[in-house]
């Protein structure tokens, strides 16, 4: 009975020390981080009053990014105590948007860090966000896909342009300045092609709705969709440029780092 007893306090006594370290966690995440990155998630207003990412938004990038629990704690006190863009985990548009942190250093003790690590790991993002984040990818997929002036329309063929331009700034791309100015050659190079053609597409998907509306003859509406289908066909072979051009200019670690299936 005695052994019973004496077991039952040891777990009570252990549930009360982790609750108690937990609370301590969460007061010092409220007191040192919740003043700019909120902790709940924001409403579209609020959004735009923002000085700094939501918590469940950095969290959300920093699992993404890293997927070992002990890389998240390393980041998470090495980027509070020194903070620099080249090491951030957000894109670089977010970057350029809210700026670098200020340094947490002689703010927060290790000690403290690690406590704040710990929670942020074990509660965020919330499971509510990360729902929320897959509907948003997936959304963003299906508009792509259907605004697309591309033929091809397959992860297989990545816009490799676009990822580059939202890892530019990230340290572990490491770009020359030589590579950011060739890159930046070949993204406006396809940027302008693309747009125009894009621009030709519009107009004709227009008048082909409209001719079908109008009851017009399948034989009209049939030269407008060849149109329509040659203009995305050199659209994609631009692509198919911009990739092997761009491919030319990178490493083997930075083909790695943006495509990790395309650097094996």
């Amino acid at each position: 009975m005695q052994q019973i007893f004496t077991l039952l306090f040891s777990l009570l006594l252990t549930t009360n020390i982790v609750f108690s370290n937990n609370e301590q966690s969460k007061e010092l995440i409220v007191k040192k981080c919740a003043s700019c990155h909120v902790l709940n998630i924001p409403s579209p207003q609020k959004l735009a009053t923002l000085t700094a990412p939501p918590m469940n938004a950095v969290m959300y990038h920093v699992k993404s990014e890293l997927k070992e629990v002990i890389k998240q704690k390393a980041f998470i006190i090495q980027y509070s105590l020194n903070p620099q863009p080249k090491n951030a985990v957000c894109k670089s548009t977010k970057v350029e948007k809210f700026g670098v942190m200020p340094s947490l250093k002689g703010k927060v003790s290790n000690e403290e860090l690690k406590k704040i690590s710990n929670y942020l790991i074990e509660n965020f993002p919330s499971k509510k966000f990360t729902e929320m984040m897959k509907e948003v990818k997936l959304y963003q997929e299906i508009n792509e896909l259907h605004h697309s002036t591309f033929l091809v329309n397959q992860k297989g063929l990545p816009k490799l342009t676009k990822l580059l331009m939202e890892n530019w700034g990230k340290g572990k791309l490491s770009l020359s300045s030589f590579q950011k100015k060739k890159l930046l050659e070949i993204r406006h190079e396809i940027i302008d092609d693309i747009m125009e053609i894009k621009e030709e597409v519009s107009t004709l998907e227009a008048d082909i709705i409209e001719m079908t509306v109008d009851g017009d003859d399948i034989e009209n509406i049939e030269v407008k969709v060849y149109e329509v289908a040659k203009l995305k066909a050199r659209a994609t072979v631009t692509q198919i440029k911009c990739l092997k051009s761009t491919l030319e200019v990178l490493n083997d670690k930075q083909l790695f780092t943006l495509l990790p299936m395309w650097g094996m």
